[in-house]
């Protein structure tokens, strides 16, 4: 139904979706909601639907309940109490919604899903997006996985030399590659309003992981395999006080509590794998301004290995910091920054992988992770990441995690909702 002031009455939502564990042995999935543009904690913010142990769900089990879901949100979204039923037939008496069937919903309001977030794993198990690990993994593009088609293999990231077909919202909504009934039943909803996590693609396991890994990876074990002239750990500890330094003179609000070989490699075998920094969302977001800090003084511009190096990092904060000051909806003049420096992170990082591969050191991996990212950035001209990254979400699971544990003694898993 079509009003003339939907501006003001109509509130953009998130769904948001994630596993958690609450127990050694079991975890739940959980569905939360809220306003997109709210500024409150997590627990005033987020208002969760469902929850459900995984030990006790079956085939149907999530079909069933969110059959009820796009039912509310399609009411939701028309702005008056349903007159029929989930299953489309009409209201009859005796039922807790027949006395108020047809009139106004929340005031005259009206909510309209703008974000269905979660990591990627989720994307395809619960929303049945393509898996990143399949021949076709994306749901953007017609990306594949197959090497022997350069241009569309999604570990090409140079976007000059792409050849990337995108999904438009039209497409996505006509088609969806996706049985899962929230693009089947709420109408206007498709696949493109999935937004990329950037907690998940940037800073947790993600692109920011990548990038300080294999530079903390070279500047530790500088000379390569085989026996180094200085010892790694003592590379870095030099590194380490340094970064201290840059935390307070950056002013850091979060900040890591100690660095070590082992959050970024093996080493017993440094050389045998990839390197990727693993600690959480915050700290990376934070560790990124540090560290390139403090390799602005132990980095040589004249290398031209280790330009790039500086010069990956300084575009990847750049990105990081243009999300963070730009309002929700990015300028032109915003998107195209923002865009050219996407591209340039991506092309310096290949440029960085492929001198790597030529050095026959494992480092500046390409994983599907910048593939996704690179589709982050592209769609920031509609919305800006800042209001679709999984912090505040990741919090308000944890706490239903807390709430689940608290109360799972003796109760069984079929009970736990209740």
């Amino acid at each position: 139904m079509k009003t003339r002031n939907w501006k003001k009455i109509t509130i953009p939502l998130f769904v948001h979706g994630d596993g958690v564990q609450y127990a050694s042995s079991n975890s739940l999935m959980v569905w939360s909601w809220g306003a997109l543009m709210t500024c409150f904690n997590s627990l005033q913010s987020k208002f969760l639907i469902s929850c459900w142990p995984k030990s006790a769900t079956t085939e149907e089990t999530w079909n069933d309940l969110l059959k009820e879901v796009c039912w509310s949100f399609s009411a939701l979204l028309n702005g008056f109490h349903p007159s029929h039923d989930s299953d489309g037939a009409p209201l009859k008496k005796g039922s807790p919604f027949y006395e108020k069937k047809g009139q106004p919903l929340a005031n005259g309001y009206r909510g309209c899903i703008w974000a269905i977030m979660g990591d990627a794993e989720f994307a395809a198990n619960c929303l049945g997006l393509p898996h990143w690990a399949s021949t076709h993994p994306c749901a953007e593009c017609d990306a594949t996985s197959n090497q022997e088609h350069l241009a569309k293999w999604f570990k090409n990231i140079e976007i000059d030399t792409q050849e990337f077909e995108r999904v438009s919202y039209a497409e996505a909504l006509a088609n969806p590659c996706s049985s899962n009934p929230l693009f089947h039943s709420i109408p206007g909803l498709s696949t493109k309003f999935v937004r990329g996590d950037a907690l998940h693609i940037a800073f947790v396991h993600g692109v920011h992981s990548h990038v300080m890994g294999s530079v903390l990876h070279y500047l530790c074990y500088f000379n390569g395999p085989g026996r180094q002239a200085t010892p790694p750990q003592e590379r870095l500890s030099v590194i380490w006080q340094a970064v201290q330094k840059a935390y307070k003179d950056l002013n850091s609000s979060t900040r890591l509590s100690n660095l070590r070989l082992s959050m970024f490699t093996n080493p017993k075998e440094p050389h045998s794998s990839y390197p990727t920094l693993s600690i959480k969302g915050s700290e990376a977001k934070h560790l990124l301004p540090a560290l390139l800090l403090v390799c602005k003084s132990l980095l040589k511009p004249d290398i031209f290995h280790e330009r790039c190096m500086l010069d990956c990092m300084e575009h990847l904060q750049k990105v990081v910091d243009l999300y963070s000051e730009a309002d929700i909806v990015l300028t032109e003049q915003e998107w195209e920054k923002v865009y050219t420096l996407g591209k340039g992170f991506l092309d310096i990082y290949s440029l960085l992988n492929g001198w790597a591969e030529e050095q026959e050191r494992l480092l500046f991996h390409k994983v599907w992770k910048f593939h996704s990212f690179q589709h982050m950035v592209e769609n920031s001209k509609w919305l800006n990441p800042r209001c679709h990254w999984c912090f505040s979400q990741e919090d308000f699971v944890g706490k239903i995690s807390l709430l689940t544990y608290s109360i799972s003694s003796g109760v069984s898993a079929t009970k736990l909702s209740q």
